[in-house]
């Protein structure tokens, strides 16, 4: 079953399209990120434990309907084929700089035991 993941990541709204058998799962977009974030920290460390711990989600209503607008998008134009849009991309768009970004195109990886082509 295709399945479209979103959210807000600091500036950043992300949101991506996956397909079975044609794209990604979300351990390989996670490792995928993980990587592009290079922030030059001991490898022991996570980007996980570097999230601050805050009462509340700093998200706001013009952050949070963009980003809940593009994932409505992928989902009805997967549900309906209008307009085609092809699965495994991820588009990430800087709310604070609004520089204009190319899809990332997330490709599984080999080793991975959910979607990769090891046994």
């Amino acid at each position: 079953m295709p399945w479209v993941v979103g959210g807000y990541h600091g500036p950043t709204m992300s949101d991506s399209l996956h397909g079975p058998g044609q794209t990604a799962c979300w351990e390989c977009l996670h490792d995928h990120r993980a990587e592009q974030a290079d922030m030059r920290l001991p490898p022991e460390t996570t980007l996980e434990s570097l999230a601050p711990q805050l009462p509340r989600h700093p998200v706001n209503i013009i952050s949070a309907t963009p980003t809940g607008t593009l994932l409505t998008h992928f989902a009805l134009a997967t549900l309906t084929g209008a307009p085609p849009i092809e699965p495994g991309f991820r588009y990430d768009v800087n709310l604070v700089r609004l520089d204009a970004s190319a899809p990332d195109r997330i490709t599984s990886r080999p080793d991975c035991p959910a979607c990769g082509s090891s046994p």
